[in-house]
């Protein structure tokens, strides 16, 4: 694994041959534990396969979503995989490889969308009880302009309870996620937000741990986009479509 050592009163990475420790969070489609205790999603599966050209083995280690930066920050592992947008705010604490999906916005509401919801500017309409994850893009999106508190929650599953048992009148979260859940949970239908745009989905690192960064992203150029790589996502709903063109080796900044 990438053990942390300071030196020069800078933090940098030494790695010991053959593992790397890489975090998630639990929200399906993106990282969850299967019935048979195996870490998988999207960015679990596109890790793999990166960990793999590296010759690498793979320590999961689960925290909750809100955690994931501070838990990289303090070292509990070296590698964020769990369907995190690059947006600015996270640029100025994280180092992102190059996206690897390229996902639009959802809300996830009872079935047969009762309050006929169909954005995010729905969202704010006096009345609508919505429910976000705690750090989440759509928490920071939302957080200004409504009339009434969002209802912030830690994890997808607990979202997705909120909604179907009339507490939230939506879940706003990434469309992958909402469309798995809405197949997987009854009295529960997905719907695209008409008024959101594709948001990148990359793999986060400690500003630095520039060679991680580097050993990753040289890797992940010749997995994203990849026969293999699309194979290995395509059981959770992702498609060609959601992957960005096949990218040029280097970090995202």
């Amino acid at each position: 694994m990438w053990l942390l050592k300071q030196r020069d009163g800078a933090r940098a990475a030494s790695r010991v041959p053959g593992a790397i420790r890489v975090g998630y969070a639990v929200e399906t489609p993106y990282a969850f534990v299967d019935r048979a205790g195996r870490v998988s999603g999207a960015d679990p599966e596109t890790a793999r396969l990166v960990a793999s050209r590296l010759g690498w083995t793979i320590e999961w280690v689960q925290t909750e979503f809100v955690d994931l930066i501070s838990d990289l920050q303090d070292g509990r592992f070296d590698v964020i995989a769990a369907g995190m947008f690059v947006t600015p705010q996270r640029e100025r604490q994280l180092r992102f490889a190059a996206p690897h999906l390229h996902v639009g916005p959802g809300l996830l509401v009872p079935a047969g969308n009762p309050k006929a919801l169909k954005g995010y500017a729905d969202l704010r309409s006096p009345g609508v009880k919505v429910a976000v994850l705690a750090g989440s893009v759509e928490e920071r999106r939302l957080r200004t302009d409504r009339p009434e508190p969002l209802l912030s929650l830690p994890d997808a599953r607990a979202g997705a309870a909120a909604v179907q048992t009339g507490l939230v009148d939506a879940l706003a979260l990434s469309l992958p996620t909402v469309r798995s859940m809405a197949r997987g949970l009854a009295g529960l239908e997905a719907v695209r937000a008409a008024d959101g745009s594709p948001a990148p989905v990359a793999a986060a690192f400690r500003p630095a741990d520039t060679g991680l960064l580097a050993a990753w992203s040289k890797a992940q150029a010749g997995v994203v986009g990849s026969e293999a790589h699309l194979r290995a996502i395509a059981p959770f709903g992702f498609e060609a479509e959601d992957v960005p063109a096949r990218p040029v080796t280097g970090q995202r900044s």
